[in-house]
């Protein structure tokens, strides 16, 4: 079938026929438009660096997003709970790494009034509790997670847990509210797992670190053999571990138990 005929007598076909022609502008027009308006909102929920209106309460809590680079140059943002000791006067910090949870996405920074929180909010420290990158809503890619599949490498899933702790310990020391040394990192089953991993980095701002029943899920023999892999690589350090939490706990009243080192960690069997 052929199109009426213009003027010059030239045929024009459907293709070109000004009425679809029209019609595809206007259909490129409006996915256009749709696009930008996706884009403009993506880019105003998109959290920025930093603190996230005034502190609340009385613990003074607020969200902070902490930035960290990852080793291929990308950026990311962490979702934190800041929680405050009474008074202005800098505070020494603690960064509490959480576990592993079944609903990562769904996961949400701890709460001030939590038990562990408070006991050291009762003692004059400043609280981070911070997610890490695959945790929460804009957690991205879980760099950290295993699957308990043969090759995994659970040394290289400790030491990513490490660089979120890095970062956080970092952002913490740089608070006005806080004391810029003499930090203490917290970490329980994954996040513990990453605070042996992080003590084998140089951590110049952190003084204590406690490890609590540090695991990356079940236990495997090539979970086994990164411990041992780790435990070596801060053996020289194991010293400073021991003479600086044994103060924190003097001074705090808590018993010291030497379980939380390296090398009482417990076996897979």
């Amino acid at each position: 079938m052929r199109a009426r005929t213009s003027s010059g007598g030239r045929e024009l076909s459907r293709g070109r026929h000004p009425a679809n022609t029209a019609r595809r502008c206007l259909t490129i027009l409006t996915a256009s438009l749709l696009l930008v308006a996706k884009l403009n909102f993506a880019a105003q929920a998109q959290p920025a660096p930093g603190p996230v209106g005034s502190p609340e309460g009385t613990w003074r809590e607020q969200i902070h997003w902490i930035p960290m680079v990852d080793p291929a140059g990308s950026q990311h943002l962490l979702q934190a709970r800041i929680c405050r000791p009474p008074g202005d006067t800098p505070s020494r910090f603690v960064v509490i790494a959480h576990g592993t949870f079944p609903n990562n996405r769904g996961t949400v920074p701890g709460r001030c009034e939590a038990e562990a929180t408070r006991w050291f909010l009762d003692r004059g420290f400043l609280v981070v509790l911070a997610l890490r990158r695959g945790y929460g809503e804009y957690g991205g890619v879980w760099v950290e997670g295993l699957y308990h599949r043969p090759g995994d490498d659970y040394a290289r899933s400790g030491l990513e847990t490490a660089r979120d702790i890095a970062a956080t310990v970092d952002y913490a020391a740089a608070l006005p509210f806080a004391r810029s040394q003499a930090g203490v990192v917290i970490g329980e089953s994954g996040g513990g797992w990453g605070t042996i991993a992080y003590n084998s980095i140089p951590h110049p701002r952190v003084t204590a670190l406690i490890s609590i029943s540090p695991r990356r899920f079940t236990m495997r023999l090539r979970e086994t053999e990164a411990r041992q892999s780790l435990s070596r690589s801060v053996h020289t350090a194991t010293t400073d571990i021991v003479s600086s939490s044994e103060r924190l706990a003097r001074k705090s009243g808590v018993r010291w138990s030497p379980a939380i080192l390296p090398d009482n960690l417990p076996s897979s069997e």
